[in-house]
């Protein structure tokens, strides 16, 4: 039996009890890793870490995991208001506000992470690789 109490209803997650929580709110310790919002999570992560090399450091994927939990909670928060299914007071704006922020701190310090973290020597395309064979006269063995 799951315990009720007068200030909101509480549902058994993985053998504890506690409020249901969304939206600005939710838990990501608490998710399933099947569940859209987790999946969700890992997509929004994944677009994150993508200047990175494999594996990327700690620090950037601490970095990536706080940032892709507030995108999803603005997002929420955007499309309950939109929808009209939560009215928006003072304080859900000052906080939806202050999450855009720090998204935006995030994104620029995991931008600068990654200039750091690029490799040195770059590639070049095939265009550049082949004018450096031509500069230097070498002379290409004929492929038959």
């Amino acid at each position: 039996m799951v315990p009720r109490k007068k200030s909101g209803r509480y549902k058994k997650i993985g053998g504890q009890t506690g409020p249901i929580k969304h939206g600005l709110y939710m838990s990501p310790s608490q998710l399933d890793g099947r569940t859209w919002v987790a999946k969700m999570l890992k997509k929004i992560r994944t677009g994150l870490l993508e200047g990175f090399p494999d594996p990327p450091p700690i620090r950037v994927q601490i970095i990536a995991d706080l940032c892709s939990v507030k995108i999803f909670q603005v997002n929420c928060y955007k499309a309950n208001v939109l929808t009209g299914l939560s009215d928006s007071n003072q304080y859900t704006e000052i906080t939806c506000l202050a999450l855009m922020n720090s998204i935006t701190r995030d994104i620029m310090a995991l931008d600068q992470l990654a200039k750091n973290h690029a490799p040195k020597d770059r590639v070049p395309s095939l265009q550049e690789y082949l004018e450096a064979i031509k500069e230097k006269n070498v002379v290409l063995p004929e492929i038959k």
